[in-house]
């Protein structure tokens, strides 16, 4: 028995080791580099390798390069075109680079550079452009770092390979073209819980950047100084400031705050911008003169607007849409939610005239419908009442008369009415 487990396991030895000689690999392998704006090969990660027959141009395997530049391919023996090409973001191999302070106004007229804004440059077109983001440091400074398009010649060549052999490929890919690509479109914004999102500098959001290059920058995240007016409120001096994107000689004028009702109002009007722009402002207004959340109105519409604010000061940003005719101006005002006056609708404005009008007309006699009742009260009291009785009293004619439980009727003797 023993003899016999002894000649198995000798058997199988044999079978593997014939079996690890006969088994061989025929492929290709290498490397992918670049040549970036600085004349400096640089390993391309993502790099699409492949492998077609000479005649039918059929693709018959394909990889990517690694991280490190590296491929390997395994094929049968035989002849093979070879191509490599890098498509972006692989090809963006030179970096630009986009160095600066974020500022803001923290008040009215005082300027700073704030920490922990986030700076991010995103491309107009991200199919071939790639972004990049930071966050300022303590002193307001960032560096971010984008890919712009940066394209490659691909490269092809042909390949014998023969029955266990592996070929090695290195190939390196040159720049599409000669000298400074094209300039890549990127928007940049800043983002701060404090401060309000916009309108940014540049006005247009929008910087052109090309690959290998720095830029300086000196971001204002509201824009640069503002309008301003100094108010007397409650025994205190405050500033108020409206700053925007506008290319008119001042964003507005006519700045004026209303103490007793707590408003802040000011003229706007664009006549040079363009139909269809979107004209942009912040409003920068202390929070101790609003009794309330801000909210805007241009026009005495109410306007859709975002706020932010810091210890002392909201930040009140809002836009509108220009019109075929911006020659005129509009009238704009910030209020407290708890003190903004009251929009009148129409059916309130129709309630109210119906009341004056049988006010003033002087009918002695009170209307039997409740409605009409309440409608000489005021709007105020277009609500569920106590039930209305009717009561007879008498008269020259029989008439009916309407009588809230809570009103007292009394005959005038004079004149022969109800009071």
């Amino acid at each position: 028995m023993c003899l016999i487990l002894l000649t198995a396991s000798s058997l199988a030895a044999t079978i593997d080791s014939h079996a690890s000689s006969s088994v061989t690999t025929t492929g290709v392998q290498g490397t992918v580099n670049a040549y970036n704006l600085a004349g400096d090969l640089i390993p391309i990660a993502g790099a699409q390798v492949e492998a077609r027959r000479p005649l039918t141009k059929t693709l018959i395997s394909s990889t990517q390069t690694q991280a490190d530049g590296n491929f390997s391919l395994q094929l049968s023996p035989g002849d093979y075109n070879l191509t490599v090409s890098a498509a972006p973001p692989a090809s963006n191999i030179s970096p630009a680079f986009i160095v600066g302070y974020a500022s803001a106004y923290v008040t009215p007229s005082v300027v700073d550079r704030v920490a922990g804004v986030n700076v991010t440059l995103s491309p107009h077109l991200p199919e071939r452009d790639v972004g990049g983001s930071c966050l300022t440091d303590s002193d307001g400074f960032f560096n971010v770092t984008v890919w712009p398009y940066y394209p490659l010649k691909s490269y092809s060549t042909t390949v014998r390979l023969s029955e266990g052999a592996i070929t090695s490929v290195d190939v390196d890919l040159e720049p599409f073209v000669t000298g400074q690509p094209e300039p890549s479109t990127y928007y940049i914004t800043f983002t701060h819980s404090e401060y309000p999102v916009g309108p940014e500098y540049p006005t247009n959001h929008v910087l052109k950047i090309s690959p290998g290059q720095s830029y300086g920058f000196e971001g204002y995240m509201n824009s640069w100084p503002s309008v301003t007016t100094m108010v007397f409120f409650e025994g205190n001096w405050y500033t108020l400031g409206v700053n925007g994107n506008s290319y008119s000689s001042q964003p507005a004028w006519n700045l004026r705050f209303d103490g007793e009702r707590r408003l802040f109002n000011f003229t706007v009007g664009e006549p040079y911008l363009p139909k269809g722009e979107v004209p942009e402002f912040v409003v920068l207004i202390p929070r101790s003169l609003l009794d309330g959340s801000p909210i805007v109105f241009l026009d005495n519409a109410m306007v859709s607007s975002t706020v932010a604010q810091n210890a002392s000061h909201y930040f009140v940003r809002f836009s509108y849409m220009l019109t075929n005719n911006e020659t005129v101006t509009h009238n704009v005002m910030v209020g407290g939610s708890n003190t903004v006056p009251e929009i009148t609708s129409p059916v309130a404005s129709l309630v109210i005239a119906v009341a004056l009008l049988c006010l003033f007309s002087r009918r002695k006699l009170i209307p039997k419908s409740p409605m009409m009742r309440a409608l000489l009260r005021g709007p105020s009291s277009l609500s569920v009442r106590e039930p209305f009785s009717v009561i007879r009293e008498p008269m020259d004619k029989d008439t009916d008369y309407v009588r809230d439980p809570g009103d007292e009727v009394s005959r005038s003797h004079d004149s022969g009415a109800y009071a």
